[in-house]
C-alpha cells in the first residue's frame, strides 16, 4: 500500500523481500521496545508495529507533527487487516487515472500550479479500467487504449471537516489520437504538454511525491 499524506510516504508490505535496510536512515526492529518518536526524520523503517501505532504514526503526518519524516515503511503480518485497520474512518474515494505514452514521450497537465497527471473519480457502476480511460480522454480531449495496469496510490486531503483517502489506480495507457488535444478547462487544467525523459524530470521538480511514484514505476519496469 502506498499512501502519501502531505508529501510523506507511508508505504505498507507483508513481504520482507521488498525491504532493504541500508535504504533507510533508522529502523526500528523490536516491537516490545519504546518507539523514539524524536527520531522520526527522513526515511524511517518499522517492522512488525502494531496497527495502532501505524494510525497514530500517520495521524501526527496529517497534524504536521512529523515534518522532516519524508518515508515511513511498515513491515507488518497482514496486510489486508492493518489496511482495513489504519482506514476505517475515514471516507474513501475511488478514482483512476493514466499515463499516457506517445513514442518516447510522456503527457503531462498543469493543473492548480503544478505538472500532474490525468485522473479522476468513478462514476456510479462504472470500472476502473472504464473510468481511467474516460477521464484521460475528457481532460485531454484525446483518444487512447490502455496497455495495462501500472500500479495503484492512496492520498489523503481534507474536505471541510472530512477526512478523504482517494485510492487510485494507474494504467499505462498508448495515444491513438492527440489531433484534438486541449486542456479541460472546467477541471481546472491549463496547459498540456508531450514531454521527454528529461522535460518529465524537470517538470517532477513542481509536481506530487504521488505523481513522482507513479512515473518512477513507469521509468523502472
Amino acid at each position: 500500500m502506498n499512501l502519501f499524506v502531505n508529501e510523506t510516504h507511508i508505504f505498507l508490505t507483508s513481504l520482507p523481500e521488498e525491504l532493504s535496510e541500508h535504504q533507510y536512515d533508522w529502523a526500528w526492529t523490536h516491537a516490545d521496545e519504546p518507539l523514539p518518536y524524536e527520531w522520526l526524520s527522513g526515511k524511517v523503517l518499522l517492522k512488525y508495529p502494531p496497527d495502532a501505532l501505524i494510525r497514530e504514526l500517520m495521524l501526527g503526518v496529517i497534524e504536521h507533527r512529523y515534518k522532516k519524516l519524508t518515508n515511513l515503511t511498515c513491515l507488518v503480518n497482514g496486510l489486508k487487516n492493518t489496511k482495513k485497520n489504519i482506514t476505517k474512518d475515514f471516507k474513501i474515494i475511488k478514482a483512476a487515472g493514466g499515463l499516457v505514452l506517445k513514442e518516447d514521450k510522456i503527457l503531462m497537465i498543469y493543473r492548480l500550479k503544478r505538472w500532474d497527471l490525468p485522473k479522476g473519480k468513478l462514476e456510479e457502476g462504472e470500472k476502473r479500467r472504464e473510468a481511467a480511460v474516460r477521464e484521460v480522454e475528457e481532460e485531454c480531449s484525446i483518444r487512447v487504449e490502455l496497455v495495462r495496469k501500472l500500479c495503484n496510490t492512496w492520498h489523503h486531503y481534507q474536505i471541510g471537516n472530512n477526512q478523504v483517502l482517494k485510492q487510485t489506480k494507474w494504467y499505462l495507457m498508448q495515444c491513438l489520437d492527440d489531433s484534438q488535444m486541449k486542456p479541460q478547462l472546467e477541471e481546472d487544467i491549463e496547459d498540456i504538454r508531450w514531454m521527454d525523459r528529461t522535460e518529465v524530470e524537470e517538470a517532477l521538480k513542481n509536481s506530487y511525491a504521488t505523481i513522482k511514484m507513479v512515473i518512477e514505476q513507469y521509468l523502472q519496469a
